[in-house]
């Protein structure tokens, strides 16, 4: 297998051409974007630092054009194999604004069964809670139940949510039902 790996520093407006075999290559670092350019007027793409190229054909060798006003610092792999980065990698440009709770915490894994009378009238599943992390609402009767907002539970079905407000739940018939409750 061939591969090789480049540091350059290029000044604004410069260019400098690789000479390197490969079908492969990554940009694992770079100051700014910058232009590539293979032979045989291919023409100008575009990259910078995480992006990868994989070629059907060899090359041979290809230019890195610094089209910043300042120095462009770039690391670049070019292989004839395959190159993999499964590295979590996050930034942001803009600050994230996140929202911290403060307070008491919901139990972990709050167990429960709520029996819901038939007849179609709401019956309280779970109250809203702010500090809730999931919700599962599992039907372990043998009737449809509907759930606040319209979602219909049919037996042994499992309902999953973020949601922090409050549930209820009816039954579709006359018959009774039922609703295992799981809150963390």
């Amino acid at each position: 297998m061939n591969i090789r790996e480049f540091q350059l520093t290029i000044p604004a407006g410069g260019e400098r051409i690789i000479n390197a075999d490969g079908r492969m290559l990554r940009c694992t670092n770079s100051s700014a974007a910058f232009d590539l350019a293979f032979p045989n007027g291919a023409g100008n793409l575009t990259f910078e630092s995480g992006l990868s190229l994989r070629s059907a054909d060899p090359f041979k060798s290809f230019t890195v054009k610094n089209t910043g006003g300042d120095t462009l610092e770039v690391s670049l792999i070019v292989t004839d194999g395959e190159i993999s980065d499964d590295r979590a990698n996050f930034s942001a440009s803009v600050a994230i604004p996140v929202n911290v709770l403060s307070g008491p915490r919901a139990p972990l894994a709050t167990v429960g069964t709520v029996a819901i009378a038939g007849g179609g009238s709401d019956v309280s599943v779970v109250a809203q809670n702010d500090y809730r992390r999931e919700l599962r609402i599992q039907n372990v009767g043998a009737v449809v139940l509907i759930l606040t907002g319209g979602v219909w539970l049919e037996p042994f079905a499992v309902f999953t949510t973020i949601a922090r407000n409050a549930v209820s739940a009816r039954t579709l018939g006359v018959d009774a039902g039922k609703l295992s409750v799981w809150e963390a």
